[in-house]
């Protein structure tokens, strides 16, 4: 079945010093998963359904998700369902997660009290993943809103003992929702201010992960990611013989790209993908029982990037997930122990 898948900067800103934009860090090896902390139930605190869709509980479907939670279809702002996502991310080694943010006061926004104090007790580190671009964008104030939220974020959480910092500066991922809103002038004028700000006054300007940054203005970002690599496998399924083949040639492009500008060097492995519950005609990638995670995990580690990232920890919809569901238990979970085990030994942790 895999195989049958898988056949057939340029802009430099000399202004820019340690404080804020692009320079070289040594980042320490680290493994996160992207989090959503975007579901709401009745039941639970949120007090209505929010994301899932059509549930039955009997019949353990959810219309908009291939599969179905061990935990049901529950309440992100739940406590007992936070403690049990921060145990389970220990449990199988991972350093921390990289949470969806929406903006400030929204859902998401109001469970990251409750998700950094309970990822403390487990030793986990947090950083957010901003997933939009409030105010103008393309005006000539275009990037002031997205650094002001930022900035904002830094002083509201970034302090917290589980936040994510590198060279002591919070740790943000911007999805690429971001980089398309605002126009390359608009990332300048953010990096600007993140600045200004950073020299004005004692608050230590974030560390910017973009995904796919374009290319103009990605000696900015502190680092590149991508978020969805399901996608681009199925779209070039047939100009590689199998999926090694092509996670060894797209992997040593993602390190290359990275490495070009000096900043954080991140690859991304994902379980699966299907998205065909909500996407027409949508994408699918088989899981083929664990064997398409544990190749992309192999040549993660063969690639050495500085950050391993798993898409995803809890995204229903994509069904990308490696928390556990009622189709696969705790397989997801046992095979990222294992596989981390590998990833920490390669880089002597």
């Amino acid at each position: 079945m895999l195989a049958s898948i898988l056949v057939g900067l340029a802009v430099l800103l000399p202004a820019f010093t340690a404080s804020a934009g692009q320079t070289a860090h040594q980042a320490e090896p680290l493994t996160l998963a992207f989090y959503y902390p975007w579901y709401g139930s009745p039941d639970g605190p949120s007090r209505r359904w929010v994301h899932w869709q059509d549930i039955d509980p009997d019949a353990r479907t959810i219309a908009n998700s291939g599969n179905f939670p061990t935990l049901g279809a529950y309440d992100s702002h739940d406590p007992a369902i936070v403690a049990q996502h921060m145990q389970w991310a220990h449990k199988v080694g991972l350093d921390g997660l990289v949470v969806s943010w929406w903006g400030e006061g929204g859902h998401e926004d109001r469970a990251i009290p409750l998700i950094l104090d309970e990822a403390a007790k487990h030793d986990l580190r947090i950083a957010l993943y901003i997933e939009r671009t409030p105010g103008d964008r393309t005006g000539p104030e275009a990037g002031d809103a997205t650094a002001d939220e930022m900035l904002d974020l830094g002083r509201k959480y970034g302090t917290h003992p589980a936040f994510l910092r590198v060279d002591g500066r919070p740790v943000l991922f911007a999805y690429v929702r971001v980089n398309q809103q605002l126009t390359d002038e608009g990332w300048k004028r953010v990096f600007g201010r993140l600045q200004a700000e950073a020299d004005a006054s004692d608050q230590a300007a974030p560390i910017i992960i973009g995904d796919r940054p374009p290319r103009p203005i990605r000696a900015l970002f502190d680092g590149w990611h991508t978020y969805d690599p399901m996608g681009q496998i199925f779209h070039e399924r047939g100009r590689y013989t199998d999926l090694a083949d092509w996670a060894q040639h797209v992997f040593a492009d993602w390190i290359a790209n990275g490495k070009d500008t000096g900043g954080i060097t991140c690859v991304t492995i994902c379980p699966g993908y299907d998205d065909r519950y909500f996407r027409k005609p949508g994408v699918f990638v088989e899981r083929n029982d664990g064997q398409t995670y544990r190749t992309l995990w192999e040549q993660a580690i063969a690639a050495d990037p500085d950050w391993v990232l798993i898409t995803s920890f809890n995204e229903w919809h994509e069904t990308s997930e490696i928390e556990p569901s009622i189709e696969h238990g705790e397989q997801y979970l046992e095979i990222t122990r294992e596989m981390n085990e590998q990833w920490r030994a390669s880089r002597g942790r």
